[in-house]
């Protein structure tokens, strides 16, 4: 083939993949990824582009937002197990693990939790995949899986103007990979510690009119022992607690004509673990589907509309034993609950240029929920004890509205808002005043409209260092679990959403071989819901309130094409400020907070056939306390961990063009360390959840 005829190749398929991007938001520069390895150079131009942090194609130096972004060659240089572990190197982010690793919270700036539900959205493709109904924790990330994650997003700060509800620390933003043109596969094992094995196989193609993208996964993993010794009812992990989870996925998309373009979608997870390791009936089973159709029609050089449709799918089962039954040894009896939540999710945005000088984005969101819970709940022999449904539903409808105004060649300005109304209605909960086979009562109906605006200002005060200054506020709803609670006595009828209110100054600025960035936050977290101890109930009151002051630091070297330093830091003080349910809260730190958190490491890569990375990361102390009152049995110690992995790709013949070889070891230094540590209140005893110790990884990639 000539050259000519190569780069008008080349270029058919950057139109191609430019279509293929837009309809998700992803950057046509990002979808060229997927198509040709880029070098260096082109990777650095890459990670300058953010579609998360506006809703549009923009370079970091033009958003007023604190934004990071892990591109694939950043993803493909670590070694983890879940989607979510990728983002632990990053400043401002906090991950949580429960149950052994098989289920983790992502919280950003300090905002930990909140009984409200999660305070962080997470996106799959720039959709909320997740209704806001007690969502399981982690399900966005299961319906991403980890092969096929093209990059990540983040987005410090308050985004609810642009995405809705819980994007109260930022936002998340998953954007997977995109069909490479004419026909490709991928086959990819690996082994590590505890009897681990994965496989992943791949199916791509992309062709005038159409292209696909197929992917399944499979992990299976003995698990590690993270509860080592016993605390209440000799609750200890007997053996690791094993996990498996499977994957697949299907991706097809139409282009009628060079303007337009028609996706269909669908994805699916399973996954089983063990709740406690070694106890046979004590599990935890999840599964989810996700279905999306979306259109895109490009207008020329006026702007684009897309609309898009999801539907989710979202089912849990849990089972236990003695061990909650009241005879630790007995593990004959058992009992089994199950929660079903269906989610819809109608949004469409148009993109709009106004003159040289205003970019506006306008758009319409209708997400609905729906959650059956306890639809089974029995032990063998205990006939009685049998529960009826429990239902809950929502809807929120979302309008937003934004202007990127370009005041001149160096300053931006963003303006806007979003307002959404929040309606919870066909609830009803446990009486237990009234126990029996028929022990629901009706909820009544409840709503609450809220508007977030956001305002931010870039200003470039040279080619290389610019400075910005943000402000916007974001909401979580109180959700009509927690406003009517299972006794008449103790419900809540009046809560308000919970709110947060934030300012943001940074800057970046880049030399030769270095960028360095920064930022400094404070936020005011009003309305917190919190609680206070009855006499028989728990009562919910917006009573508390936090604030959070912090500072992030990054910097990141590329020293003679070959080798990248980087290094970030983040400073988080976040302290209850305001609690008159728990006046001995006040003045205490939030929990699962680290005050401090620093993350070094280095990546050597001489060329596009050999990659090595050494990290390290430390996070300070952390306190796992449910009455707040940062007691010195709940408090988790600091800890330094360090990861290594090493990658050799070969080029082979014409049947298979490459193959990648690699070695990982996790927990380089076998550091002894707990993840997560609480206090059980009336039992009198401290529990811990530790970390894996070192681990080994081997893994195998071969590109057809």
């Amino acid at each position: 083939m000539s050259h000519r005829k190569r780069r008008a190749a080349a270029g058919s398929r950057s139109v191609l993949c430019f279509a293929v991007a837009g309809l998700a938001g992803a950057s046509p520069l990002l979808a060229a990824d997927a198509v040709d390895p880029p070098a260096p150079e082109e990777i650095q131009a890459m990670a300058e582009v953010t579609v998360t942090a506006t809703r549009t194609e923009r370079r970091l130096d033009e958003v007023p937002a604190s934004v990071s972004v892990l591109n694939a060659k950043e993803i493909a240089s670590q070694q983890v197990v879940k989607t979510e572990d990728l983002l632990r190197n990053l400043e401002g982010v906090d991950v949580k693990n429960q149950a052994g690793g098989t289920v983790s919270m992502v919280s950003l700036r300090g905002l930990g939790g909140s009984f409200a539900g999660q305070t962080t959205q997470v996106l799959v493709d720039g959709m909320a995949v997740e209704p806001v109904v007690l969502a399981p924790k982690g399900a966005a990330f299961d319906f991403a899986d980890l092969g096929d994650v093209d990059r990540i997003e983040v987005v410090r700060g308050p985004a609810a103007a642009l995405y809705g509800p819980s994007a109260m620390g930022g936002v998340v933003n998953v954007l997977t990979r995109r069909p490479a043109a004419g026909l490709a596969g991928e086959i990819e094992v690996g082994a590590g510690s505890h009897n681990t094995r994965t496989s992943r196989a791949v199916l791509s193609g992309g062709y005038d009119k159409v292209d696909f993208r197929l992917y399944a996964s499979e992990f299976d993993t003995d698990g590690y022992v993270a509860e080592r010794r016993p605390y209440a009812w000799q609750q200890q992990d007997l053996k690791g607690r094993d996990w498996r989870q499977d994957k697949f996925g299907v991706s097809v998309g139409l282009h009628p004509t060079e303007d337009q373009e028609i996706r269909v979608g669908v994805r699916s997870y399973r996954t089983e673990s063990a709740f406690i390791g070694g106890r046979p009936n004590y599990r935890w089973e999840r599964e989810g589907t996700l279905w999306d159709v979306g259109y895109k029609l490009q207008l020329g050089e006026v702007g684009d509309f897309r609309i898009k449709y999801l539907s989710t799918t979202i089912k849990e089962r849990l089972s236990w034993d003695g061990l909650m039954l009241g005879d630790p040894s007995d593990f004959t009896q058992y009992a089994a609950g199950r929660r079903n939540e269906y989610g819809d999710l109608l949004e469409a945005q148009a993109n709009i240029r106004i003159g040289a000088a205003h970019r506006v984005t306008v758009g319409v969101s209708d997400s609905a929920g729906r959650q059956v819970e306890n639809e089974a709940w029995a032990i063998p022999d205990w006939d009685y004890f049998t529960y009826n449904e429990v239902k809950a539903n929502t809807r929120v409808l979302g309008l937003f509205a934004q202007d990127e105004i370009a005041l001149s060649e160096a300053t931006r300005l963003v303006v806007g808002g979003r307002y959404d109304r929040f309606r919870q209605f066909g609830n009803n909960t446990y009486d237990w005043d009234n126990y029996g086979t028929d022990s629901l009562r009706r909820d009544p109906d409840s709503a609450d409209g809220v508007f977030n605006p956001r305002l931010g200002v870039r200003h470039k005060l040279a080619e290389r260092t610019s400075v910005y200054a943000s402000y916007g506020t974001a909401y979580l709803p109180a959700l009509n679990g927690l406003r009517y609670r299972s006794n008449p006595d103790c419900n809540s009828p009046d809560l308000d959403p919970e709110r947060s209110t934030s300012y943001e100054i940074g800057f970046n600025h880049e030399w030769t071989a270095l960028a360095l960035r920064g930022a400094v936050f404070h936020t005011d977290y009003q309305d917190k819901i919190e609680t206070r101890q009855q006499q028989f109930c728990t009562q919910y009151l917006n009573v508390g309130s936090v604030k959070v002051d912090g500072l992030e630091l990054g910097v990141e070297g590329r020293f003679a094409s070959a080798w990248r330093p980087y290094a970030n830091y983040s400073f988080t003080d976040a302290k209850i400020t305001d609690n008159p349910a728990n006046p001995d809260s006040e003045g205490k730190r939030l929990n699962w907070t680290a005050r401090h958190k620093f993350n070094v490491g280095v990546v050597y890569a001489p060329s596009r056939e050999l990659t090595a990375r050494l990290s390290g990361r430390y996070v300070g102390d952390r306190y796992f306390d449910g009455t707040m009152s940062n007691s010195p049995d709940s408090l988790a110690p600091a800890y330094f961990v360090a990861d290594f992995k090493i990658s050799r790709r070969v080029e082979l013949g014409t049947l298979a063009r490459s193959a990648e070889l690699s070695f990982a070891v996790n927990n380089l230094f076998d550091r002894d360390y707990v993840e997560q540590k609480g206090y059980a209140a009336g039992l009198g005893e401290t529990y811990r959840e530790y970390a894996d110790r070192r681990n080994f990884w081997v893994g195998l990639k071969t590109l057809f």
